[in-house]
Order: structure tokens, then sequence, then C-alpha cells
């Protein structure tokens, strides 16, 4: 597919380096932002910290850890908000809302997908605000559209969305509670899919994954393009109805970067013996999800 044109490329550069940048101040292994000491190989490859104290060798190229630190990177990370900021400052006032994060989601004139809260006291339990989105962790993310394969951070998921899965692409302008719905018409067939990428503001870009396979049984799911920890912070329902009849489903939101076997234990199940009565010869039927952000229950697993 054709990439559409920028508006603003020398804005999208800036944003470009910006997120380039963030992307080599991560741990190769784990993901993470690196932080002060970052250790280096006899080769020049940095790790962090803690994937270095796991691990006897470099993971790239096995040759040992003698001490080195990287402190070319070391500097960049203490000045890495400086840095973004003269890049991206010019594009502050287009958006409607200011972060103070070290992660730059979105390109020019989208909306905000990520915000840090303030921490105005070490010692207070953390609040979150039901006006803005949970904080995005570092790291790529795999796109769960059909068959691609492209693993992004999160900022380009959008415009990778928007580019190359305009169809599958649900944009929700506005939201004034923790609380989404929708409903999908979804058909019968052997096998069939219904894949949707849907970005609320102020909770993020999610995955609605609805399949039947070649056996006739149907599996759905929702992940959302964030760690595993953000990821509690919301619970879905999604239920397969056809006129009176319904079978659901309700567990938390899972992280895409959540292995297959965890994501088959968490999931919509109905085997074809349940599902074909459920149907009564019926093609079509709706498929219903309900999304909730939940704050209290997050607060208290995290305190």
């Amino acid at each position: 597919m054709e990439r559409k044109s920028s508006e603003e490329p020398l804005t999208a550069l800036r944003h470009k380096f910006a997120e380039d940048l963030e992307e080599i101040l991560q741990c190769k292994v784990c993901f993470d932002s690196l932080s002060i000491p970052i250790p280096l190989c006899l080769q020049g490859h940095h790790v962090c910290r803690s994937c270095q104290f796991q691990m006897p060798t470099c993971p790239f190229c096995k040759s040992d850890f003698k001490g080195t630190r990287n402190y070319l990177a070391e500097t960049l990370i203490v000045k890495f908000d400086e840095i973004k900021t003269s890049l991206i400052e010019n594009r502050t006032s287009q958006r409607t809302v200011v972060s103070n994060s070290t992660q730059t989601d979105f390109s020019p004139n989208e909306p905000a997908a990520a915000m840090i809260v303030e921490e105005t006291n070490k010692l207070s339990p953390p609040v979150i605000n039901y006006k803005v989105a949970p904080i995005v962790g570092k790291g790529k993310y795999p796109c769960k559209i059909g068959n691609c394969k492209e693993e992004l951070v999160h900022g380009r998921m959008l415009p990778h969305l928007r580019f190359y899965h305009e169809e599958e692409l649900v944009e929700e302008k506005s939201t004034k509670s923790s609380l989404y719905e929708n409903i999908w018409q979804f058909s019968y067939q052997i096998p069939n899919a219904l894949d949707r990428a849907i970005m609320i503001p102020n909770m993020g870009i999610f995955f609605l994954n609805v399949s039947i396979d070649d056996k006739g049984d149907l599996c759905g799911n929702l992940q959302i393009v964030n760690t595993r920890i953000i990821a509690q912070q919301f619970e879905y329902s999604l239920e397969v109805k056809t006129g009176h009849s319904s079978i659901a489903y309700k567990g938390q939101v899972l992280g895409t970067r959540i292995s297959s076997k965890n994501i088959n234990e968490n999931s919509l199940f109905i085997s074809n013996v349940y599902l074909q009565p459920l149907l009564k010869k019926k093609k079509i039927f709706n498929v219903h999800l309900v999304l909730n952000r939940i704050f209290d229950d997050f607060l208290k697993k995290n305190e």
C-alpha cells in the first residue's frame, strides 16, 4: 500500500529523530529504558544492568563484560529530555495536552496516546487521572492485524495502522468515561477472522482479534499496545450473541507481547459443538465488546 505524504515533513523528521534516539537508549534484550551505569561488552554492545547480571557473556556477540561502561549513552540519557524537547518543541502547541513523558507517541495533529501524571510527592500513593491515558511502556510491540509482521515502538503504531490497515482501524474521537462499547457483525465461515485496531483517547490502542479456525471453533481476545503491567488497568467482556442466546467471556486485557499460550488461556473460546446450537443455522451474528478501565483494582495491586 502506498504511504500517504506528510503535510509537515520537517516536523515528522524531528519526531522520527526523537523516537530513534529513544529506541537507541533501550536495552536490546528486555526493551526497557537504560539507566546509569550502562554495561558495555568488549565489542561495543550495551544492555541494561539487570540483564547483564543474568548473562555471563554478551547475548549478541558472546564477548565478555569487563566492567566497561557506555559513557556516551549515559551522557545522552542525562540530556535526553533536553534533546527531545529541542526536537519536538515546535509541535507541543499543536497538542491539546502536554506530556512530561520521555515517550513521544504520535506525530503532529494526532491525539496523544499517553501522558505521565506528575509525581508531586514520592511518598504519596499513585493517582491515576481519568482524563489521561496510561503511561506507555518502552520497546517494540507487534501489529496484530492479519498476518502483519511489523513490530514498532508505540509512537509509530498509529501511523502504521492508518497507512496500512485503514479499513481495520477504528478511531474514537473522544471518550467521556472510562467505558468503551462497540458491536460488530461477523459471519460464520470456515475459516474466518475479524481483526480490528481500536484507538481510544485516554485509554490507548487495542487489538480485537476474533477468528473461526478450520475446525469451526471460535476464539476471541482483546490486547493493548502496552506492557502487561499497564494492561492490568483494563478489563473487558466479549460476547457472541444471536437472538436471545449468547456466550460471553470476561477477563483482563492482555498486552500484545504476551505469549501465544497465555493468549489462548485468557480468551473467549467456543467449541464448534456449542457454537452451532448457539447460531441455530444463522450465518451472521454479533460480537459485542465492552471495555472498562479499572483504576481502584489496579492501584490496590500495585500499592
